[in-house]
Order: structure tokens, then sequence, then C-alpha cells
């Protein structure tokens, strides 16, 4: 707490400044209990006070001074869910987020994907950032509360936080047991070690569709990563023809029928491809 207490929240902008604190506040507490590379946030804000904390370079303009605060990476799990745990409660006592939609939010983004075992938890932090970092440039439209189902949590944006996983975190990291699944299957995946067993279990809360019971609904052809330990496929038993009007990486998910067999959602709400 003491990483923040000198710049005073009350003064803080609404909208836009508001969004912007969070991140700020998140590369603050990241110095004390993080060590890894860097990434700069800056907070433009509106105060009065004369006190500038010195690892902050200060730009004053009129009212207006910007803060600038350095996001140390965790270099391990357990400083990871310590960070997220500590920014967390200290978005509350800012009153910067409520706990009933801050730690929902950690949930869809990274813990319960980790529970599944679907990437290692560097790409999962960085998906946390990207999306933090929208509802930072689009406040009026993006919440803790809604992000995920507006943006989705598909391929778009978790292609976006591989690349950065890969370029701040060691070859090391993703080197773990059920590595880095494919969205379910695609030509990239031809040629590794399949399910030995028909898949009738899967994972109902995903919202990724897996390809490997649209092109085989009796449960043959799943790629052995892409089965959990129970014999449950990690993806979603549905169509997935791509729509447009379920976010960035809407697809049908219907259980009805496959994609193999003819998607029927209305045509005018088809896509060959993502938004």
């Amino acid at each position: 707490m003491t990483a923040v207490t000198k710049v005073d929240v009350s003064s803080i902008s609404s909208g836009m400044y508001a969004d912007g604190a969070r991140l700020y506040v998140l590369a603050k507490l990241s110095r004390v209990i993080c060590v890894s590379k860097a990434l700069t946030y800056d907070l433009c804000a509106s105060c009065d006070h004369e006190e500038v904390l010195r690892d902050t370079e200060s730009r004053a303009s009129g009212s207006d001074r910007s803060y600038g605060a350095i996001l140390v990476r965790p270099k391990c799990w357990e400083q990871m869910v310590a960070l997220l745990n500590t920014f967390g409660y200290t978005l509350f006592s800012l009153g910067l987020g409520h706990p009933l939609a801050v730690y929902p939010f950690f949930d869809k983004v990274v813990y319960e994907p980790l529970r599944m075992g679907r990437q290692p938890w560097p790409v999962h932090f960085e998906l946390l950032i990207l999306y933090m970092q929208k509802m930072q440039e689009e406040p009026a439209l993006y919440n803790f509360g809604n992000i995920v189902e507006k943006l989705g949590s598909g391929d778009f944006m978790l292609e976006q936080a591989k690349v950065a996983a890969e370029e701040h975190y060691p070859a090391s990291f993703f080197r773990a047991v059920r590595g880095e699944p494919r969205g379910g299957g695609d030509d990239k995946d031809k040629g590794e070690a399949k399910y030995r067993g028909k898949v009738t279990l899967f994972n109902e809360s995903s919202k990724t569709a897996c390809a490997a019971w649209n092109a085989d609904k009796t449960g043959g052809g799943h790629l052995a990563k892409h089965v959990d330990s129970n014999g449950r496929c990690k993806y979603y038993h549905g169509c997935n023809q791509w729509v447009k009007d379920k976010g960035r990486s809407g697809q049908c998910l219907s259980t009805d029928h496959n994609r193999k067999e003819g998607c029927t959602y209305p045509e005018d709400q088809k896509s060959n491809k993502p938004l």
C-alpha cells in the first residue's frame, strides 16, 4: 500500500483517468512483489500535490501531472498469485474496483484456464494485461464485469498474449505438460499424438469449439494434448462456425449439429473467420 499512498486517488478524474490508475497501481505493487523485465505505464491525473514519488517522472502542465510507473513481471506462479491478490484488495481500498467484479475477472482470464491446463501461466498474465489495456483505452465500453464477454477469450487475444509472453519470459516456461493447445486443433497440430479412445466429456464453460468434434461427432480424432487427465476434452463440443453477433471470436456452439454436417445459424450472421 505504501507504494501508492502519495497519490491522492480522490483527486483523480473519472472515466479514462480512473481506468489508467488501475494499471499504475498494478505496476507500483509489482515493484514490491516481483523482479523481471519492465514495462512503463503513465497515469495522467489532476492533483494539487507538491510531492512526487522518487521513482516517478512528473511533467506539470497547469494542474495536470503525469505519473509513470514500471511494471515488473512475476518470475514464478507464486509471485503472480501474490501480485493479483494484493492488486485486487488494493483496488477495492482505493475505490477503483469491487471484489465481486475484479476477482471473477481474474478467475475467467487467469485461474480457470490454468485449472484446465490450457497455457503456461505467463500467457494468462499477459492476457490479463491486454484486457486491462483495453479497459484503459475504452473505459466507457469495457470494465471488469463485461470485457471478457465483449471481447471474447478466443484466438485473437490469446495469440497476442502468447507473443508477449514469449518476448518477456524464457523458453523454459513453455515446456510444461499440457503445453500449448491451439484452439481445439488446426493445421499446425497435424502429425501430433492422437488421443487413444473416444471422448464424450467436454469443457462446458469453454467458449472455443472443438475442431475434432466438428470433424467427427463420435468422439474420435482428438489430439492427446487437447484431452485432460480425466478423459475430458478441453474445448466445447459445439459447432465451430464463426458468427458475427457473439463478439470478436464468437462461434455458433450449437450442440445439435457440427460444422461438417452444416451449420443452421442465420446466414447473414455467419463469417468465414473471426471478426
